[in-house]
This record gives C-alpha cells, sequence and structure tokens, in this order.
C-alpha cells in the first residue's frame, strides 16, 4: 500500500498551506506599501502646492506673526522677529518720510517700505490711516520684499508701544 502524505484539517498538505501564509504575508507587505507610497505622494503633493503660492494669495493667512504658517514663510526669528521672508518685515520705525518709511529690524537690517495708495493700515484690529505710522513705532508689514525694500500691502501698527 502508498503511503497518503499527511493532510491538514481542511485537506490540504502543509507545503500548499505554508505557499498560501506566503503569499498572504507578501499580499499584506504589497498593501503596506502601496499605503505608504500614497501617503508619501500626498505629502509631496501638499508641499509642492504650498510652496508654490503666490505670495499675493499667502498675505492674508492666519498664521500667527512670528509663527509658522505656510510652510514658514510668514515666519521670523520670534514675535516682532525681523523679517518675514518674501512678505515683510517686522520692527521699530527709524524714519518717516513722504510715501515711505524705514524699519530697523530685529535682526539688525535696516529695510525700506515702500507704501502704494492700496496699502492698508491698522492699530492693532482697528482701521487707521498712513498718519499711524510715526518714528519710534513697532509695526508689522506685509507685502513683497526684494532685498532690504517692502512694497507694503499691510501695515499694522502695535497699539501701546
Amino acid at each position: 500500500m502508498a503511503a497518503i502524505p499527511p493532510q491538514t484539517p481542511t485537506g490540504t498538505s502543509a507545503a500548499v498551506q505554508r505557499g498560501g501564509r506566503l503569499r498572504a504575508i507578501l499580499r499584506n507587505a504589497t498593501v503596506a506599501w502601496v499605503a505608504v507610497a500614497v501617503l508619501l505622494l500626498a505629502v509631496i503633493g501638499l508641499s509642492v502646492a504650498l510652496g508654490t503660492q503666490s505670495s499675493s494669495s499667502a498675505v492674508g493667512a492666519t498664521a500667527p506673526f512670528g509663527g509658522g504658517g505656510l510652510g514658514g514663510r510668514l515666519a521670523g526669528p520670534g514675535a516682532f522677529g525681523g523679517g518675514f521672508g518674501t512678505l515683510g518685515v517686522a520692527g521699530t520705525v527709524a524714519s518717516v518720510g513722504s510715501g515711505s518709511f524705514t524699519v530697523n529690524a530685529r535682526s539688525g537690517q535696516t529695510v525700506t517700505v515702500d507704501e502704494q495708495s492700496s496699502t492698508t493700515y491698522y492699530t492693532g484690529a482697528t482701521s487707521a490711516s498712513s498718519s499711524a505710522v510715526v518714528t519710534g513705532a513697532r509695526v508689522i508689514v506685509q507685502g513683497t520684499r526684494r532685498g532690504n525694500t517692502v512694497t507694503a500691502t499691510r501695515v499694522e501698527v502695535l497699539a501701546g508701544v
């Protein structure tokens, strides 16, 4: 009489059952790698989208000053820090001229702020005029920065300073 190979309770040989386990493990690993790849692509896509936003759309962002909103583009060296990357500057008004003023940033830079007819001014949350910018006032200026010049879109004069 011929020897009958041992059977598992389900009626399959041990070698076939081991092969099934291997396929299940490989299938689970494949699913895990696909999930990791999808998440990685989503993170990369979000990073690229935030990195390519125009600065004009980021000007009205609600990230706190000195904080790290929009990939850190609003972030300076700290609260009332020195600069906001391509968006402006924060510091103390050194001098006021006609259509512009200069700001001494905490980083030590002197930045010229060019005021436009469309520039908006605030003292705290209250709307103000350009006359609120005086020598010695601390300000946060948003706009487009090129080198040591900012074309202002918004100027906030910090109240009580």
